[in-house]
């Protein structure tokens, strides 16, 4: 009976490393040399390239509407829930080991920030981003909402994050790609402490990210609308 469950258990991490896929760890690998070649972005690579692939991989974490069997999952003694637990599992323990070597990597550049302080750029948007693309999969039921929603967030937080932040400063607390350099003037506005403030907007994106997840295993639990809106044609 142990050698059973072990077996299925086993089974079933495979099948979530195999639905994470192979190609987008590849994808990071790749753009991750190419924005390295760019001395201007080369101490941020990791968080320019990191939450995008991660954000995009999570949009295809659970999708209901393109679930295959979904009723038999929902069906199965096993806890749906475990499926959304290997499969992040599985994302952030490829995408995150890849992040982590390469912050190693930049750190032993000249002139480079050390591993934390890499880390501590990448890591929450990379969090946040997993969270609200995989939630906005579940809610809208297809990965291609997942996709797009992460791509407009990505890209408007990354071109015109500091803008919005200038024009309305509350932003600060929810822009991914906030800077230690622009923490201090924003410091002025709120009569704070700039590593305050960074680390209050680090901390957000955290709980940003988990919320998303927490999102998705609640809705688990209604399995009959979670059917129904999977059977309408």
């Amino acid at each position: 009976m142990e050698e059973r469950l072990s077996t299925k258990w086993s089974f079933a991490w495979r099948m979530s490393f195999r639905v994470m896929g192979w190609y987008f760890p590849l994808v990071s690998i790749i753009v991750l040399f190419v924005v390295m070649v760019f001395p201007e972005t080369r101490s941020r690579t990791i968080e320019i390239v990191m939450p995008l692939i991660a954000g995009l991989q999570a949009a295809f974490l659970f999708a209901p509407d393109d679930e295959p069997a979904l009723e038999l999952l929902l069906s199965s003694p096993r806890p749906a829930s475990w499926v959304i637990y290997e499969r992040l599992a599985a994302l952030l323990g490829i995408q995150v080991s890849i992040g982590l070597l390469w912050s190693l990597l930049i750190s032993a550049l000249p002139d480079m920030p050390d591993v934390p302080a890499l880390v501590i750029g990448w890591l929450p948007p990379t969090l946040a981003l997993i969270g609200l693309a995989a939630a906005i999969t579940f809610v809208m039921r297809r990965s291609s909402f997942g996709v797009l929603a992460a791509l407009f967030i990505y890209g408007a937080l990354l071109f015109a994050g500091d803008m919005a932040v200038m024009q309305w400063n509350f932003a600060w607390v929810v822009h991914l790609f906030l800077q230690r350099d622009f923490a201090y003037a924003l410091a002025m506005t709120w009569n704070s402490s700039p590593d305050l403030l960074y680390f209050a907007n680090r901390a957000v994106l955290m709980l940003v990210g988990a919320a998303g997840m927490v999102w998705i295993l609640y809705g688990l639990r209604d399995e009959e609308k979670m059917l129904g809106a999977g059977n309408r044609g």
